[in-house]
């Protein structure tokens, strides 16, 4: 089957969403669970953050990755 080169864009754009949400979402994430250190690119982005801001970044990170991820997918299903 082949894929149109809209979706094939789509796909990249998503890709590209994932590649950013990891290391600005789920690393840091993990990393102020176990140690309260986001890590560098996370402070070079964010600043030093603490307490309830040290878990809420990194989730909203993540959500708004998956909510672009999401409206990618609409818009790709739409176009097909």
């Amino acid at each position: 089957m082949t894929t149109s080169r809209r979706a094939r864009t789509i796909e990249g754009a998503q890709g590209l969403v994932i590649i950013v949400a990891i290391p600005l979402g789920i690393i840091p994430l993990v990393r102020w669970i176990f140690s309260e250190d986001h890590g560098g690119l996370f402070r070079w982005f964010f600043g030093d953050l603490s307490g309830a801001m040290g878990y809420a970044a990194p989730i909203i990170v993540l959500a708004v990755a998956f909510l672009i991820i999401a409206i990618l997918e609409a818009v790709k299903k739409r176009g097909a």
